[in-house]
């Protein structure tokens, strides 16, 4: 299994900057990386493909989820392997993760335009809480 370096950064898409800090704005995350693992996490579970037209924007240190980075690789790892990607290094999959992220991300918004922070909440809540096994 490929781990990340903890010396790299996670990234969002510049499009998405805005919303980011509108929902932080609003309470609904307190950080662009929670939306951002959010994005990946909801794009898993759909089988969303990666994002690939970004630009790029630098969020946190890979070592500041230091205690959440063992389940983060370890489906980033089996997704990538999943959707036939041959990741060969840390530096390809963080991108995988970041760019599966922004994907994930973007359907959200779609998803969540018209919605407020309780019902976001809720609906990321419903996400974590279901009982379906990844296949």
């Amino acid at each position: 299994m490929i781990k990340l370096d903890p010396t790299r950064k996670f990234f969002i898409s510049e499009d998405l900057i805005g919303y980011a800090d509108k929902l932080i704005e609003e309470g609904t995350f307190r950080r662009r990386v929670d939306l951002l693992l959010v994005g990946f996490s909801y794009a898993v579970k759909n089988q969303i493909q990666p994002a690939d037209e970004y630009q790029r924007h630098e969020l946190i240190y890979v070592n500041n989820l230091k205690d959440a980075l063992l389940p983060i690789e370890a489906t980033a790892n089996w997704y990538a392997r999943k959707l036939g990607y041959q990741l060969e290094n840390d530096s390809q999959l963080l991108e995988f993760i970041c760019e599966v992220g922004i994907a994930g991300t973007r359907s959200l918004q779609d998803l969540w335009r018209e919605r407020r922070k309780s019902q976001i909440q809720w609906d990321v809540l419903q996400f974590v809480t279901e009982s379906d096994n990844l296949k």
